[in-house]
């Protein structure tokens, strides 16, 4: 209930993950405006300011599948031929992680990406893994 602005994810990007950021990163990272679908079967879009956030559907794919859509604009680096949707691990094996698009008409999933780089949605209580993202 109350889609990426109330969940426990937002919440623990901001506060838990950024004080485990070193100094000198945490000093560069800018506040930024995250507009997001409320979720579940409201239509409304609530705006967020974040330090650490996860990318919106809208944000990584250019598009909506799951999702409400309009949700952020496209970022320029998934526009790019050959750049992998997925989260890469250090071995360079991919994996799957959380959006912060709820989907829409439902209000108990989100959207994510799976390992092939595949739009995705799942159940809101798994847990799984996360690659967020901040502007400088």
């Amino acid at each position: 209930e109350g889609g990426w602005a109330s969940s426990g994810m937002r919440r623990y990007l901001n506060e838990d993950v950024f004080a485990l950021l070193p100094d000198e990163v945490q000093d560069v990272i800018c506040p930024v405006i995250k507009t997001t679908s409320c979720g579940g079967n409201k239509t409304g879009k609530v705006s967020t300011v974040d330090k650490l956030f996860l990318l919106s559907e809208h944000e990584r794919y250019g598009r909506k599948f799951y999702s409400a859509g309009d949700e952020g604009r496209w970022y320029q680096w998934y526009r790019r031929e050959g750049v992998s949707y997925a989260k890469k691990y250090p071995n360079g094996d991919s994996g799957w992680g959380w959006g912060r698009s709820p989907v829409g008409g439902y209000s108990a999933a989100f959207c994510f990406v799976g390992s092939n780089g595949t739009a995705d949605n799942y159940n809101a209580s798994g847990s799984y893994g996360v690659a967020f993202g901040f502007c400088i």
